[in-house]
């Protein structure tokens, strides 16, 4: 009886989680969402840019592949800082990374990703989109610092020439050591974006 008990703790415990998970990963995808919106708005209309950006563009000529070009776009917000006593303001302004852009792209190969960033600059979402010699989508979603839930999506296939990727849904405590590897290079990567607009925005100033 105990022990029936004791699981009947742990699974409504476990199926809490996955509910409390969920509705943040639907918080999540709503901000993402609702951001993405705000800067079609701003494009469409033509007003000065809002969230400002900077992009870089480059082109590498790779061995085998030819010319291949590489797009980084940072979307931010700014703000004016407070001066040590807060009473006035700062004529500087300091920037908040909330989203980057990443394409790699030739004839046979895209490599599309976004890092997206809640509004104090933490990582929240990552999307990756493979077309070419193989296919499909990733999506990451991240709370405090720590992966929450895994999304894979083959694609339909038409422009594929190799294997799709699963299918699968991991949810949390349940993560292979291939989704926690990538974790850890997903949280590596969004600190090095950040570290690189911050170099940016200061040098702007």
């Amino acid at each position: 009886m105990k022990e029936k008990l004791i699981l009947t703790i742990l699974l409504v415990n476990s199926l809490l989680v996955l509910i409390a998970q969920e509705e943040k990963v639907t918080q999540i995808r709503k901000l993402y969402t609702d951001y993405n919106l705000q800067v079609e708005k701003y494009k469409s209309e033509g007003l000065d840019f809002s969230p400002a950006s900077y992009e870089i563009k480059t082109v590498q000529n790779r061995p085998g592949l030819g010319p291949v070009k590489i797009n980084f776009t940072y979307y931010f917000d700014e703000f004016s800082k407070e001066n040590v006593e807060g009473e006035s303001y700062d004529p500087n302004t300091e920037g908040i990374l909330r989203k980057v852009v990443y394409t790699e792209s030739m004839p046979s190969f895209t490599d599309y990703r976004e890092f997206f960033f809640n509004e104090k600059g933490n990582l929240l979402f990552y999307y990756s989109k493979l077309t070419g010699y193989t296919c499909g989508e990733k999506r990451f979603y991240f709370e405090k610092g720590k992966l929450i839930k895994v999304k894979f999506n083959p694609l339909d296939g038409k422009n594929c020439n190799g294997d799709q990727l699963p299918d699968l849904m991991h949810n949390s405590g349940k993560f292979t050591q291939d989704d926690l590897d990538f974790e850890k290079w997903i949280l590596k990567v969004a600190d090095n974006h950040t570290k690189a607009f911050l170099n940016m925005f200061e040098s702007a100033q």
